[in-house]
């Protein structure tokens, strides 16, 4: 699938025509479609958890699948439906620790990571607390490491002739 607005949107038309299919064949569908798009992201990741009852494992594999090619979405994905998320996994400590994680250490502005630390300031991280610590402080190393050691590893390339 090449990722297009169009491919995407043909999928999904193909997916609604069959909507009368069963419970296991729905399972079947694969939703999971090749892109880094912020709105097709956050359209997969709703579906997704819109429909816990068939798979809820999906849910955790969203946010393993697109965390790192649209970190945003995922987040908004996450913040959208914390309840979802936290009633089927608040209490699996290794399950919800690695989604966790894996869902905070790819964000890559400071003011998301902001955002994400405010929100679970007011809301439980259940089982999945310390993946998030851990994931959080990742996307903050790499956040810092990027104001201040990329311009210098950029001069260095360039004065070797590397860079134009």
């Amino acid at each position: 699938c090449s990722g297009s607005s169009a491919e995407l949107g043909k999928q999904w038309y193909q997916r609604r025509v069959r909507g009368s299919a069963s419970r296991l064949d729905r399972t079947d569908m694969d939703v999971f479609l090749n892109t880094s798009d912020h709105e097709q992201v956050v359209r997969i990741g709703d579906t997704v958890v819109r429909h816990p009852s068939t798979e809820p494992d999906r849910m955790v594999r969203f946010i393993h699948g697109y965390s790192e090619r649209a970190p945003r979405a995922v987040w908004t994905v996450y913040k959208r439906h914390y309840k979802t998320y936290h009633k089927f996994f608040g209490l699996t400590q290794f399950t919800y620790a690695r989604a966790l994680k894996t869902l905070a250490m790819h964000q890559n502005d400071a003011r998301t990571i902001h955002e994400i630390e405010e929100f679970f300031e007011k809301n439980s991280a259940g089982g999945g607390e310390m993946g998030l610590r851990n994931g959080l402080e990742v996307a903050l190393f790499r956040v810092e490491f990027a104001k201040w050691a990329v311009p210098d590893i950029v001069k260095y390339l360039r004065s070797k002739g590397h860079c134009s």
